[in-house]
């Protein structure tokens, strides 16, 4: 194309045109670009780094092709202007750049239909001018703790919250008030919290435990020589 070899060019229309073979570098001289559309074509190779040289771009799209290889970080160099990011039905994988979190005036990003894994960077929840993301039909794994604000999470797969096994031993200390005989340290075992159970006696007091004291609870139930360290439970 003309554009690729003149520097004054400010809008690229290609899409649904055919387009074979990879994005040249020489993309980087476009300067004055505004808008570039290679949407519907069967481009292949990776997304060429020297679009971070493409400062004054508004809008970039090239889905629907067969583009591989990460999202280039120089991507984060387009903050003025950029609105609109768009590589929707590619083969692009790896993981999601820190750097799109500086995109701050995108109002539209696309990645869906690709082969993206792994946690997304905080911040993602730094695009505050974002109303529409799409980054579905990823791999598996790939989700984000932070999302956008205006962001619906449809569209955000939000990482799961960890749900954390207390075991069937795991007690509060307010649930044993009132169970005499109970052996806090049998519980704490089961809890798997084997680095409290210390030779120590504590007594239940108002909903709260605190240690016993020879002088002001009375004498400490004695255990025998053969019994393992525990802590006891006095009610």
């Amino acid at each position: 194309d003309g554009c690729l070899v003149s520097s004054s060019c400010t809008y690229l229309e290609l899409a649904g045109t055919s387009l074979t073979g990879s994005i040249p570098t020489a993309v980087g001289t476009m300067t004055t670009l505004t808008d570039w559309n290679l949407d519907y074509n069967e481009l292949t190779g990776p997304i060429p780094t020297e679009v971070g040289k493409l400062t004054g771009v508004i809008e970039l799209s090239a889905g629907l092709n067969s583009l591989t290889g990460t999202i280039p970080t120089e991507i984060g160099f387009l903050t003025i202007h950029m609105t609109r990011l768009a590589f929707t039905a590619n083969s692009l994988g790896g993981v999601v750049p820190t750097e799109l979190g500086l995109l701050t005036s995108l109002v539209y990003m696309d990645f869906s239909d690709n082969t993206l894994a792994g946690t997304m960077p905080t911040e993602m929840g730094l695009l505050t001018s974002l109303e529409y993301m799409n980054l579905n039909d990823n791999d598996e794994s790939l989700c984000g703790e932070v999302q956008p604000p205006n962001v619906q999470t449809d569209h955000f797969p939000l990482c799961p919250t960890p749900i954390v096994d207390e075991g069937p031993g795991a007690r509060s200390a307010v649930a044993l008030e009132g169970l005499p005989g109970v052996n806090l340290a049998a519980a704490l075992m089961a809890a798997g919290i084997a680095a409290l159970a210390v030779a120590t006696t504590w007594r239940l007091r108002r909903g709260s435990l605190v240690r016993a004291s020879p002088t002001r609870d009375g004498p400490l139930p004695k255990q025998g020589p053969r019994h393992s360290p525990a802590m006891v439970l006095m009610l």
